[in-house]
């Protein structure tokens, strides 16, 4: 998992480990309430560095949800 030239990079990457790399990236916190997905990895190349997409896309192929609360994002089935 890397940020290359302001693209994020995912090859059979933990949803933990994502969900850390996001914390750190974008200084947010993460709720997690959606326990299954710890046992899930993914694959992806994102060429923005905007939340909101990776989240979409991660939530789609994930098939979670997920809400804003302040600074925190709450991750749900």
């Amino acid at each position: 998992m890397a940020w290359l030239d302001g693209r994020l990079i995912l090859h059979e990457v933990a949803f933990t480990d994502i969900l850390k790399k996001l914390e750190r990236q974008y200084n947010v916190s993460f709720i997690n309430k959606d326990k299954k997905l710890e046992q899930r990895y993914f694959t992806a190349k994102f060429d923005t560095e905007d939340i909101y997409e990776v989240l979409e896309s991660l939530s789609t192929s994930g098939n979670f949800e997920y809400e804003f609360n302040k600074d925190n994002i709450i991750i749900n089935p």
